[in-house]
């Protein structure tokens, strides 16, 4: 059967997606118990305590995260290419995974000390250490889905993926909260310190937990048939061929309409808290957490729907009822004032879509990257991803900065900036090639 990536009219087609014909589903129930290991770390140091630690316990500056992020993703940004092209070459990309998953887990365990014992300069310095571990271990994670399921059932295991990660999500919170808070339940709970300091061992031990299986049974790839010089010159030759219009169609495209999309999204997402509370008037604490809570349980849900319609249409007729989904629900979110409806309607329409990006996306790159170079195209992808989190923010800011005179309001026009955003990404996928490959039937 065909399929057409963006239901574009016939020419400019694609080869058949690559794959093998039937799915690891041992190896795949790994890979999706690895998604659930790094969103415990993610959601817990990444999101919450890392700044957290370093603001409220060790009193460090209020810059200080912000240039730890920075640079921990200036420095992914220019390896994540550099390791995908790599592995692709040499067929490791277990070393790689484990190695920047370890380091990670290793150096989040000792934050807390080093903070105690050396000052906030070196806990700020492990935590990005940790951070450029995780991003780069979740880099090699997500090429590696194209190898393990057969093209039609990848819609179905990335959104396995997404939904046991957002399920991760709760249990981190819970879990961790437990011990940041010093209470199971009725039981007192005290290990690793107090506070914030608290979630790191238990964060850093959660994920090294659940992502074992992912160490023992993920394989390798064999090497290029033609791996040649493995050296930085011949790597970044790769990275070039890879993104050359001629040989890979649509590639280059796709990477700027995802940098556009994701950028909205990831930015939507990170400041939804603080648009619930200063444009809608949700209460902080109870009121956010009950929105953030229902959207969660709604995008689990959506992920394993669009993870079907992804499979039984094809990702690029999937991703474009996505972004249509997204573009209504930001139209929602601009246009309503009152609280419940904007709880009730709004939380859970942005939750269905949250489930959808992650889920689709990974299905259309391992699409349309080539078969020799699926470690070089996630790597690319990472560093996108990187760019989009820098971008979207600094949108969102300087929108809010210039809309001072509207009062609260000027954070609907930072919400309406990122819907721009969103669909000058979702025009730039219009003139996407088709692809022939086989659906689910």
């Amino acid at each position: 059967m065909e399929e057409a990536g963006l239901n574009q009219p016939p020419g400019n087609q694609l080869a058949a997606a690559p794959g093998p014909q039937a799915s690891n589903v041992k190896a795949l129930r790994a890979w999706v118990l690895y998604d659930f290991a790094y969103i415990i770390w993610s959601i817990d140091i990444l999101s919450i305590h890392g700044q957290l630690f370093l603001q409220d316990v060790l009193k460090a500056s209020d810059s200080l995260w912000a240039w730890t992020v920075t640079l921990a993703m200036v420095v992914v940004a220019i390896i994540a290419p550099l390791q995908g092209a790599w592995s692709d070459r040499t067929g490791r990309r277990m070393i790689l995974l484990r190695g920047w998953a370890l380091l990670c887990i290793g150096a989040t365990l000792f934050v807390p000390w080093a903070g105690h014992q050396a000052g906030a300069l070196v806990a700020a310095a492990l935590l990005g250490i940790s951070i450029v571990g995780f991003q780069l271990s979740q880099a090699v994670y997500h090429g590696i889905l194209p190898d393990l399921a057969a093209p039609s059932d990848r819609g179905r295991w990335s959104a396995a993926g997404i939904g046991v990660g957002f399920m991760g999500t709760l249990l981190g919170l819970a879990i961790v909260g437990s011990f940041v808070s010093g209470r199971l339940g009725p039981w007192p709970v005290h290990w690793g310190g107090n506070g914030a300091e608290a979630a790191f061992i238990p964060s850093a031990l959660l994920y090294l937990f659940f992502a074992i299986p992912a160490f023992a049974q993920l394989p390798d790839r064999p090497p290029a048939a033609e791996a040649g010089d493995v050296g930085v010159a011949a790597t970044f030759r790769m990275i070039r061929e890879t993104l050359s219009p001629a040989k890979h169609p649509g590639l280059g495209r796709f990477m700027l309409a995802n940098l556009l999309f994701m950028d909205a999204v990831n930015t939507v997402i990170l400041f939804m808290a603080t648009y619930a509370t200063r444009a809608i008037g949700l209460k902080a604490g109870s009121d956010v957490e009950l929105l953030l809570a229902s959207s969660t349980v709604v995008a689990i849900a959506g992920a394993f729907a669009w993870g079907r319609m992804t499979d039984a249409w094809g990702p690029g007729r999937a991703l474009n009822l996505c972004l249509g989904s997204w573009t209504i629900a930001l139209i929602l979110a601009v246009s309503i004032r009152d609280a419940d409806m904007f709880r009730w309607i709004v939380g859970p329409a942005i939750g269905w879509c949250m489930g959808g990006t992650g889920t689709i996306v990974r299905p259309y790159l391992s699409q349309l990257a080539p078969p020799e170079a699926q470690g070089t195209v996630f790597g690319i992808w990472a560093l996108v991803g990187r760019a989009a989190a820098v971008v979207g923010p600094l949108v969102w800011g300087v929108a809010v900065t210039l809309g001072q005179p509207l009062g609260d309001d000027r954070f609907r026009v930072a919400l309406g900036s990122q819907g721009i955003m969103l669909l000058l990404g979702w025009l730039l996928l219009a003139g996407m090639p088709r692809r022939a490959s086989v659906k689910s039937s």
